[in-house]
This record gives C-alpha cells, sequence and structure tokens, in this order.
C-alpha cells in the first residue's frame, strides 16, 4: 500500500499540471483565427490527455480512464478537421473540472465527483456527430441539436460543473529537485559553523551591541537549521511497505508461517537515515525469521500458533527514532552463545562461565560471531549482527538485545531522526582534537597516577567505590610529542552506557559546542572508533569518537577483571586448539551415498531451492531469482557417479567466475570448515583428491574442470553475448510518471540512463553525447514529435552514429484503427522496433528485445564513435612537479588548486596521507603524491595542493609545484618501461616531452588505492 500511494500522489501532482496547461490552451483554442494556431492548440491538448490517460490507466482507474479518452477522442476528431464548436469546448472544459474533482477525491480533499459517466456519454456523442456531420453546424439541423447540446450543457453539465467547484484540488507542494533540498541543507549546515565562530568572536571583542546581534543570528539560525531539516523527512511506512516481502521470502526459503505486523509508519524521518535503515532491518527480519521462528511442527509442539509473528515497531523518544523488531521465537540461547565464543576464541572458558547475558548480548555484536555451523541463504556465513550495530554507530544511533528464552527476542535500535546536529563534548588527547556525544559523558573527574590500579593489562580507577575500566588512544600515533600534558594528573570523561561505565584519558576540554556532524565515508573508515567529522567555526576538524565501542570493550574489561579477581593464584588450562590444517570446505552428500568436497573461498552463497525454483529446458537445468537464470550442474551425474535428483530440489552452492555464476548441486550440507587431514590424489576426471573422514570419503572436486565440462557451450555464449552495462540509453517521454518508471527499470539491469521531456531536448543531448547506444522515445511529445526525430538521427543532424537503436514506445499504437498505420510510418522511417505503451508485453521481453538490439548494433561497430576518433584525441593534463619528476594529472578532474593553511592529523599512518583539510565546510583527505607514487623526491619545503574529483569523492593531492597544462596527443603517449610493480597501474602511461618525461596518473586507480581500501 505504501508504494502503490506514492504512485497515487505522483499521478496527483503530474495530472494536475497537465490540467493547468490544458484549461488555458482550450480558453486560447476560442480565440484561435488561424487553422495552423488552433491545430497547434489542439495537438497540445490531446497530447496532454493522451499522457493522462495512459497514466490513470497504468493505476486501473477506469472510470477515469473512460472519461479522458472520450474527451481525447474528441480532440483528436477536432485536430483532424473538424469544426471546433463553443459546445466542444466547454466539453473539454467540464472535463478538466471533473477530473480535479477527482484527483481531489484521490488526494482525500472530496468525495467522489458524480455525473462523470453522463459527461463520458456527452463526449462520445459529440465526437461521433463531429466525425458523422463535419459541417454540421453550418446547417439548420446542426443548430437543432447544437442547441439541444447546449441547453444540456447549460441545464445538466453547468450543474455538474457547479458541484464539482467546491472540491477543487488545492496542492499543498511543490516539486523541488532532491539536489536543491541537499544545498538547502547543506548551507544550513554552513551557517551553523559561522554562527558558532561569530558567537565565540563576539564574546571575545566583548561588545555588546554585537553580542545581541549574533544573538538574535543564533535564534535565526537555528531556526533554518529546523526549517531545513524539514525537507528532508520522508514517512518511514515508504521503508516498512518494503518488509513484508522480505519477511514472506525468507519464510519460504526456510519453510515456515510467519505473519508480520507493522506498526507506526506515520513517523517521519530524515530520509538519508531511512536509506541507511534498509539494509539492517532486511538483515533483521531474516535473522528472526531464520534464528527466532520456529518451525511450525515445533511451534504446535510447545503450545503456540504454528504461525510465528515478527512484530515490526516505531516509535519516538525525544529527538531519537526507535525501531522494535520482536519475534515470538525461541529466543536466544545464551549457553550455546557461551559455547560458541569459547569455541571460535572470543572469550576463555572460564570468562564465559561468568558472563551475564548483557555481555553475552555484547558477544553477538562481535565482528565474525555465529551461532551457526553450516550456511545458508539467510545466515551462517559470519555476517553476524555486527553490521547492524556498525550502520547504527555510524548513524549515531545504538542497538540493544533483549531475549526471554520460549518466548521471543526483541532487537531495538535507536538513531536520531537527523544526522545533522549533536550536542558535543570536544576535547584533546595525544595531539587530536577529538569529540564525544554529550548525552554518554557521565561527569569529568581528574585523577593522578596513584589513583590508577592494574589489573593485568588493564587498567582501572575507584569512582565512589566502584571500578572503572580506563582507556586510552595508545593505538593511535603519538602528534604532540606529549608536551602538553599535565605530569601526573589525568583528565577522566566517565562514560555511561547500560550498566557499565567506562572511563577515556584525555589530556584537556576545550568546549561543549553544536556541531555538524558528518559521515566518515571513505575518510576514516579503517579507524573504528570514529564515527563521525565535524568542524568548528575556527575551522579545525573534530574527529568524533564512537562511545559505544569502548562501552562494549568495557563490559567485558570488567568481566576478565572479576575473574582474575576470583581466579587470581591458579593456573589457566591450556586448550589445544583444533587442527588448522588445510583449507575452509563445503562438504556435501549427493542424492546417493557419495560425497563431496568444495573449497569454501570459491562460494558465492549456498541456497535450498524446490522444484518450483527450477527451469528446466531439455538437459539444461536452471535456478530461478528475480535477477537471473543460474545454470546447475547435479554432482552426482557430472562425476557420473549416479542418476542425481535435483529436479526434486536439493541445496544449490552458487559459484561466481568472470562474471558468470552457476551451481553445484547436493542433496545437503555437511558441514563447513577445515578437516585437518591432506587429500589424497586421483585419477578421476574431473576429481582433484580424496579426503579419508570419520564419516566417510569426500571427493575434492576440480571445479574449472567439471564446470568447462558441463557448461563450456553455455560459458562460450555468455562470453560472448556483449553486456548492456554501462552502455547508455536516452529515454524521450514527456509523461514524466512513465519516464521515472522506464528509467529506473533500465538502471536495475545496467544501463547508463538519461531522460529528457521533448524531441527539441534530445537533439541538445545528442548534440554533445556521441556514445549512445540505445534512443527510447514516445511518439507523441510537446512539439516536434517521434518521427521527427528518428529522421533527424538517421540524417546524422546528431553526433550518435546514424543507425543507433531506436525504439518508439507509445499509447497510440495500441489503437486498432490508427495504430497499424503509424507503426508502418515509424518502421519506414527507420525505426528498429514499435511497442505500444501498455501492452500486454512483459517486462522480461521489452528488456530482451532493448538488449538484443544494443548486442547486434555494437556487434556490427567493432569500433565506436570515441575508437574512430582516437587518433585525433589529445589528453589535458595538470604537470606537477615532484622533485625532477614530472606528473600529470587529468584537468578535467581538478577541481582547483590552492595552499592549504593547515592540515588536521588522523591516527591512520597509510603511506602518503596526510590528514584531513576543511575547505569551505567541505572535509576533503589530504595525501602527499610522492608518498603514494613512493617516488624518493627532493624537495625544497614549498608544497602546492590540487583539489581533484574522484567517484569515492573528493581528493587533495599535495605535490611542490605547478608546472602548467599540457596537451599531448594519445597517439605520442605510450606505456612506461623497467619493472614498476604496483606503480605501474597508476601511472599507466608516459609521454616524452621536449624538456621533461610526463608520467600521466591513472586517477581513478590512484583514489582506489587512497580512499578504496579504507570501505
Amino acid at each position: 500500500m505504501g508504494e502503490d500511494r506514492e504512485l497515487i500522489e505522483m499521478f496527483i501532482e503530474e495530472t494536475r499540471e497537465r490540467l493547468e496547461l490544458i484549461e488555458p490552451a482550450l480558453v486560447e483554442l476560442e480565440r484561435a483565427e488561424t487553422p495552423a494556431e488552433k491545430e497547434r492548440l489542439l495537438n497540445e491538448v490531446f497530447r496532454h490527455l493522451h499522457s493522462t490517460k495512459g497514466s490513470a490507466g497504468y493505476l486501473n482507474l477506469s472510470d477515469l480512464v473512460a472519461l479522458v479518452h472520450a474527451a481525447e477522442h474528441l480532440a483528436d476528431v477536432l485536430r483532424k478537421g473538424a469544426p471546433v464548436q463553443p459546445d466542444h469546448v466547454d466539453l473539454l472544459l467540464q472535463t478538466v473540472s471533473q477530473t480535479r474533482a477527482y484527483l481531489a477525491h484521490l488526494a482525500g480533499q472530496g468525495e467522489p465527483p458524480s455525473g462523470l459517466g453522463t459527461l463520458t456519454e456527452r463526449l462520445q456523442r459529440a465526437a461521433t456527430v463531429a466525425t458523422e456531420h463535419p459541417i454540421a453546424s453550418t446547417t439548420s439541423e446542426s443548430q437543432t441539436g447544437s442547441t439541444g447540446q447546449a441547453s444540456q450543457v447549460d441545464g445538466e453539465g453547468r450543474g455538474e460543473e457547479s458541484r464539482t467547484a467546491d472540491a477543487e484540488l488545492t496542492s499543498s507542494t511543490v516539486r523541488v529537485p532532491v539536489h536543491v533540498l541537499d544545498r538547502l541543507g547543506r548551507l544550513a549546515e554552513e551557517m551553523l559553523v559561522t554562527r558558532n565562530r561569530i558567537t565565540a568572536l563576539a564574546a571575545n571583542l566583548q561588545d555588546g551591541e554585537l553580542v545581541g546581534a549574533s544573538k538574535k543570528l543564533s535564534v535565526m539560525v537555528s531556526e533554518l537549521q529546523d526549517i531545513a531539516a524539514l525537507t528532508r523527512l520522508q514517512p518511514i511506512s515508504s521503508l516498512f511497505a518494503q518488509m513484508p516481502r522480505v519477511v514472506r521470502d525468507a519464510a519460504r526459503v526456510a519453510g515456515k508461517e510467519v505473519d508480520l505486523v507493522i506498526d507506526g509508519g506515520r513517523l517521519e524521518v530524515d530520509r538519508r537515515i531511512l536509506q541507511e535503515l534498509r539494509d539492517p532491518l532486511v538483515h533483521l527480519l531474516r535473522n528472526a525469521v531464520d534464528h527466532g521462528i520456529e518451525s511450525p511442527e515445533r511451534r504446535i509442539a510447545f503450545g503456540k500458533p504454528s504461525r510465528g509473528r515478527i512484530t515490526l515497531r516505531a516509535s519516538r523518544e525525544g529527538s531519537n527514532l526507535v525501531i522494535e523488531v520482536s519475534d515470538d521465537g525461541k529466543g536466544i540461547d545464551y549457553e550455546a552463545v557461551r559455547q560458541k565464543a569459547v569455541e571460535r576464541g572470543f572469550v576463555s572458558a572460564r570468562e564465559a562461565a561468568t558472563l551475564t547475558e548483557a555481555e553475552l548480548n555484547a558477544l553477538l555484536l562481535r565482528p565474525g560471531f555465529s551461532t551457526r555451523d553450516q550456511a545458508t541463504e539467510l545466515s551462517g556465513r559470519g555476517v553476524g549482527l555486527d553490521v547492524v550495530a556498525v550502520r547504527m554507530q555510524e548513524l549515531g544511533g545504538n542497538l540493544s538485545i533483549s531475549s526471554v528464552p520460549g518466548q521471543g527476542t526483541t532487537i531495538r535500535l535507536v538513531v536520531p531522526t537527523s544526522v545533522s546536529v549533536m550536542n558535543t563534548l570536544v576535547f584533546t588527547a595525544r595531539g587530536y582534537l577529538l569529540g564525544i556525544p554529550y548525552n554518554v559523558v557521565q561527569e569529568i573527574v581528574l585523577i593522578t597516577d596513584r589513583q590508577i590500579e592494574h589489573y593485568g593489562e588493564q587498567d582501572v580507577f575507584r569512582l565512589r567505590d566502584q571500578l572503572v575500566p580506563l582507556f586510552t588512544l595508545s593505538s593511535w600515533p603519538e602528534r604532540d610529542d606529549g608536551g602538553k600534558r599535565q605530569t601526573g594528573k589525568h583528565y577522566v570523561l566517565v562514560l555511561r552506557g547500560e550498566g557499565t561505565l567506562a572511563g577515556l584519558l584525555c589530556d584537556g576540554i576545550a568546549r561543549f559546542e553544536e556541531l555538524i556532524v558528518k559521515p566518515v565515508g571513505n575518510l576514516l573508515r579503517g579507524v573504528e572508533s570514529v564515527s563521525g567529522l565535524a568542524t568548528l567555526g575556527t575551522g579545525e576538524i573534530v574527529l568524533i569518537l564512537e562511545p559505544d565501542k569502548i562501552l562494549a570493550e568495557a563490559g567485558l574489561a570488567m568481566a576478565r577483571i572479576q575473574t582474575e579477581q576470583m581466579q587470581i593464584g591458579l593456573v589457566h588450562e591450556h586448550h589445544a586448539a583444533e587442527d588448522d590444517l588445510g583449507e575452509r570446505l563445503v562438504l556435501l552428500k549427493g542424492y546417493t551415498e557419495h560425497r563431496y568436497a568444495l573449497p569454501v573461498r570459491l562460494v558465492s552463497r549456498i541456497v535450498r531451492f524446490t522444484p518450483e525454483e527450477l527451469a528446466i529446458f531439455g538437459e539444461r537445468v536452471y535456478y530461478r531469482t528475480e535477477e537471473a537464470l543460474i545454470p546447475l550442474i547435479d554432482l552426482d551425474r557430472a562425476l557420473k557417479m549416479g542418476a542425481g535428483g535435483m529436479e526434486s530440489g536439493g541445496i544449490a552452492v552458487l559459484l561466481r567466475a568472470d562474471n558468470f555464476e552457476c551451481g553445484f548441486v547436493a542433496s545437503q550440507v555437511v558441514r563447513i570448515g577445515r578437516v585437518g587431514v591432506e587429500p589424497e590424489p586421483s585419477d578421476r576426471h574431473g576429481v582433484a583428491g580424496l579426503l579419508n573422514l570419520s564419516d566417510g570419503v569426500y571427493l575434492m572436486v576440480d571445479v574449472p574442470t567439471v564446470v568447462h565440462g558441463e557448461l563450456r557451450r553455455l560459458y562460450e555464449v555468455k562470453q560472448e553475448a556483449r553486456s548492456v552495462r554501462g552502455k547508455k540509453a536516452l529515454i524521450v517521454e514527456d509523461s514524466v510518471f512513465y519516464r521515472d518508471a522506464l528509467e529506473a527499470v533500465l538502471k536495475r539491469v545496467g544501463y547508463d540512463v538519461s531522460a529528457v521531456g521533448s524531441v527539441e531536448e534530445a537533439l541538445v543531448f545528442l548534440a554533445r553525447v556521441p556514445d549512445v547506444a540505445l534512443i527510447i522515445s514516445d511518439y507523441m511529445l510537446p512539439g516536434k514529435s517521434g518521427l521527427d526525430l528518428i529522421q533527424a538521427v538517421r540524417a546524422g543532424e546528431t553526433a550518435v552514429r546514424s543507425d543507433v537503436p531506436i525504439v518508439i514506445l507509445s499509447q497510440l499504437l495500441s489503437d486498432q484503427a490508427s495504430g497499424p498505420e503509424l507503426q508502418r510510418r515509424l518502421l519506414a522511417a527507420g525505426a528498429n522496433a514499435v511497442f505500444g505503451k501498455f501492452d500486454d508485453l512483459e517486462q522480461s521481453e521489452l528488456l530482451e528485445e532493448f538488449r538484443h538490439l544494443v548486442v547486434h548494433d555494437e556487434e556490427s561497430h567493432p569500433d565506436g564513435p570515441e575508437q574512430q576518433a582516437a587518433e585525433d584525441e589529445t589528453v589535458h593534463v595538470l604537470a606537477v612537479n615532484l622533485g625532477p619528476e614530472v606528473y600529470g594529472v587529468p584537468i578535467d578532474r581538478v577541481r582547483e588548486i590552492t595552499t592549504l593553511d593547515g592540515v588536521t592529523p588522523t591516527p591512520l599512518e597509510d603511506a602518503g596521507f596526510l590528514g584531513l583539510a576543511n575547505i569551505r565546510g567541505e572535509i576533503v583527505p589530504v595525501f602527499d603524491l610522492g608518498g603514494v607514487l613512493r617516488r624518493p623526491v627532493r624537495t625544497n619545503g614549498e608544497a602546492v595542493d590540487v583539489v581533484t574529483l574522484t567517484s569515492l569523492g573528493p581528493m587533495v593531492l599535495r605535490g611542490e609545484s605547478i608546472r602548467g597544462t599540457i596537451r599531448v596527443p594519445v597517439s605520442e603517449l605510450r606505456e612506461p618501461t623497467g619493472n614498476l610493480g604496483a606503480l605501474a597501474e597508476l601511472v599507466p602511461s608516459v609521454a616524452t616531452l621536449p624538456d621533461c618525461l610526463l608520467q600521466v596518473v591513472e586517477l581513478e586507480k590512484l583514489a582506489s588505492v587512497c580512499l578504496g581500501r579504507r570501505g
């Protein structure tokens, strides 16, 4: 229902805009004097009615479709030459009024309009009369009929119009592009930073008038911040509406019966928060189905209903959004958690025995922790609740777990409804400027070295007779040589969590401040304890710490301290580790007695399938997903060990290589792990070795040999078929509703999509973008038609190839009367394919037709336009000096050249990484170009900073000086000589110039080395 409502709201807004264009056109039509002017106005009215009918048909609004279709037909008759009468204009204007009343009803602003059917019939009669008697208006008979019709309009029609006038649709919204709202939000954030700076200056100058003005400015900026935040709000129902499908699919895979109950969908949340919450919610719901809800048989045995129940609830606590995912399943088996924690080396057996439920819940959030031994499609792949916890930390929120064995589990997510502003305590430690959310700071104390106690490797201090673990940033490199610290004295921030206290040592307290906290992104992703970045009014950058990490470690530290206090003097037992010999394997059982082994590193996922999920074509069997058909190989048959049995269902171990996915099929997964034995040799084709294990002999599958033997022909076909991924497609469609829907479909399968609303815009686009691979256009468009577009492209009037594939999608093609003739004209003009816009054509069939055109067109033109013009191309670079060497950075990726005032240090010590810089409110990473390239550079102390734009975000490259801009013909570029190792990817080409060797930097590769590794 949430998605349907969104579509209806889009339809209301778009149709309202169309009606606002139709109405003045009709009024102008009555005053039009020349046939050309009348034809132009009638074409415009017809086009808008045509688009409105199509959108209404998409939403199955049958009564409105009938009305608009009748009006469209009348407009079509009139534009083809029938004389326009005032009665015709009256009928069309009444159609506008009735449509507005219908939209008001859809928007909940009025009752359903009456008389739609009557008006539809009158429109049909008028069209029939105009068609059969095109000059009837000049005869006495037509005058009589016209008079009768006019009286009908005056009597019945005017009455209907007056009744619908009160239901006139009022629009309380204005369409604003998302990027405009984002810009407004960023400006509001920058103003907040500037306000803080002005407030500090006013306080320092002690000017009463300036202080008063700064206070007034502070109030205004806060109000602007609130308004900007409101523009980003969306109902959480738009996210919750996607979850029933998730639960349904997960329950089907797990063979369980589950109902999802949703509560609180009306709450509004920052859309950036909604985008970040989707994946965690999907994970939690799947987890609840797989781990929490029991099978129907077990539920009945325990006296529960056979259908499980999961509740997804949203509520508000203060300024925070609270989302709870609750199930009525079996709850958490804490003894199993203890056992797994010991088995996987997270804690010792003695520590595990003393852990409380809260501490065991904290273990569930540790990376790599899972209670499953075997991987399934839903769980057990070492990706646990930690991914959800990390996402909550990135959003400035937290996650908590409560569970009652036998009754169920509740996972509670708390996140701010907006990610913009945080009350922050700013402090210094080890030379870093740091911040921490003020709401977790219980108090600040000053202690001496004598107050610090030692338990093993853990330092603690006593706060009112309570032991509090102490934490430092000792793993971070020192940035100030410790010169500013007080000898023997330490500030401690006492952080408060759920039942836990932790102390964070720091050098000094700077201030309390309201800061705009931005996500870390790729900048410091490798530093677990940093969750965000903020800038002060002075331009300094603050690293925002994640308190939950510190508090979680504090809980485990206290458990260790308590164990040490109880067991002091005892020697810990030594537990021999399991034999780690060999790599991890997936052990499978075939449909007979034979067993097989596959390396885990080749496995992308494991799914259980039923016969209904298979597609069988002769000997080839596929596993059907929403995205693709995946070919399956029955291991029993492939290795000639039996007849197999995958047609009856089983387990598919899916593998992926070179973008080709296939699956090995067996009856069940025995287990996943290391086996501790070396394989014996085997001379059987397709078998790499034999594993003699306690439960039988396993055949090590020679994966490349079996895949090549079974799927060779299919693999070759896949390799030969050119992918559409990245191919540019242009949509020419004036209906925003239909254009957005088609754009989303094409993007989902990999096209690089652009969209325009008219032929004129399309011609401008095609004049500057030569590598468009597919054009999809409507026929009826404002101004020129789709036929004009075909003729322009085929005549070579654009920069694209004149034979580029063109597809026409038009509702007119579905018309039995005019459709065939229009189809003939379009194909004769050069259209490659034509389809009715709302014909009974499967989306997959349409996409396959597009793919077929693009692939075959590419095969017939192996040299694209960019390759044909390569001889004339040049590379334009900014030349940067690094000692005696010169490096070229693509000039189109250079945003600006500057000299930074300062760089904020961070704990990372990657090669060449200098820190972070604040460039007009934007936090940008700074890299020494020579350090990244590992070049021995002799510098004279001078530096220049080049701000570049990459797909991973802006990045500053620091060099010695700027040599200038240089254009180098592509033909003069060559590969560098010598063994450059990894540097060859970063500097793939060089050019010999009269005074230097120019080394051209591959900026995207450089960015992936500098920023990508933090992802």
